[in-house]
């Protein structure tokens, strides 16, 4: 997986990341989650999962911007859980690929779609 991938990714997650603490504060105050919830942020490049664990900043990885590096923060304080998830799996990948008719049909069954006649 290319560098500037990583990159992508890693400012995308630290992006949403800022997303999650709002979505957090909101939902607790509204008594949704409890106070020790903690967001599952499935990724499918092991490489941005490496850099947003990793506290010592990778030569490969140095040149990110700090202000993107809280997700390390938000790990270490339990509010996400940064995990692995296989691309097949990934429905938000199908919303941004080309699908032929055997992976929309997977798509289509991913996210539970009914048929509307």
């Amino acid at each position: 997986m290319s560098l500037f991938i990583t990159e992508t990714e890693y400012i995308a997650v630290s992006e949403i990341s800022c997303k999650i603490i709002s979505i957090h504060d909101i939902l607790q105050e509204l008594k949704m989650i409890d106070s020790d919830f903690i967001f599952p942020l499935l990724i499918d490049n092991n490489s941005t999962i490496a850099v947003s664990k990793d506290k010592k900043i990778t030569h490969n990885a140095r040149h990110i911007e700090i202000c993107y590096h809280h997700i390390q923060d938000l790990i270490e304080k339990a509010i996400i859980d940064v995990s692995h998830i296989p691309s097949a799996q990934m429905a938000a990948d199908s919303f941004t690929k080309s699908l032929d008719a055997i992976k929309f049909g997977k798509f289509h069954d991913l996210i539970d779609i009914e048929d509307c006649k």
